[in-house]
């Protein structure tokens, strides 16, 4: 038998599942609406290399990507925007992820756009919803 909470998650996921199908398939001929995913991607490790000793003894950067790639048929209008950074700038903390989103948003292509549907899980390693709800309300009430 399933627990309460496991089965409000299901529930929940099924919903959010077929919100994201449907903006696949959204026709708005405006593009009053755009939706994109997000999701961070697996860590790069730079430089790239074979050899399992130069591994060992070669000092390596590492490269983190939060991609925003546009739902269905944006993907036709609007880019993927990548948003790169390595460990010597930023972290993969809460405040890390959540400046992506500034980049994100205030980028040429999206920043006039009247309405954005964005789609992304939710890493609890990275603890962010505190952190980018509170991103939102700057977004709304200070100079972003």
């Amino acid at each position: 038998m399933k627990c309460a909470e496991h089965t409000i998650h299901n529930e929940n996921y099924i919903a959010a599942r077929k919100l994201y199908e449907e903006a696949k398939l959204a026709q708005k001929s405006d593009d009053s609406v755009v939706y994109y995913s997000v999701d961070l991607e697996k860590i790069i490790m730079l430089p790239r290399l074979e050899s399992f000793k130069s591994v060992i003894f070669t000092t390596r950067l590492t490269v983190f990507n939060e991609t925003f790639a546009p739902v269905g048929k944006f993907s036709l209008k609007f880019p993927v925007l990548p948003v790169l950074w390595h460990e010597a700038i930023k972290k993969r903390d809460a405040e890390d992820i959540a400046s992506t989103f500034q980049n994100f948003l205030t980028s040429p292509v999206v920043r006039n756009q009247k309405h954005i549907v964005l789609f992304m899980d939710n890493c609890t390693a990275q603890n962010k919803n505190w952190t980018f709800f509170s991103f939102l309300i700057y977004c709304k009430f200070g100079s972003i």
